[in-house]
């Protein structure tokens, strides 16, 4: 085909071509369908990865909601020593749980309607 004289102008072959055999080496479409069940193969491995990562962090999850025990019995998920330092704080101050201070009503200017 390369040597083949060609017309400068149209660049067509000033003769005839024909093909008379071809030989296929390889099948492409093979090449291909083994890429595309591949890359399937990868996409199915990584989702299998991703939902087990995922069942992973739930059950961590769970695992970390549930109160710790710090005794048996009543109060038994109180944490004792944030007790202890809050019964020291209130020891220190003085005490304003007292008789709290009533709030004085505001006046407003629509007591009397006759005016109307």
């Amino acid at each position: 085909m390369e040597n083949v004289e060609s017309d400068p102008k149209t660049d067509k072959p000033k003769s005839e071509i024909k093909l008379i055999s071809t030989t296929v080496f390889v099948d492409p479409y093979e090449e291909a369908d083994a890429e595309i069940a591949a890359e399937r193969e990868k996409e199915l491995q990584k989702q299998e990865e991703e939902k087990q990562q995922a069942n992973i962090a739930l059950k961590k999850a769970k695992e970390d909601q549930a109160p710790k025990t710090f005794k048996e019995g009543v109060g038994k998920y109180i944490n004792p020593t944030t007790i202890k330092r809050s019964a020291a704080e209130d020891d220190s101050g003085p005490s304003t749980s007292g008789v709290a201070a009533k709030k004085s009503k505001g006046k407003s200017s629509f007591g009397d309607f006759s005016s109307w």
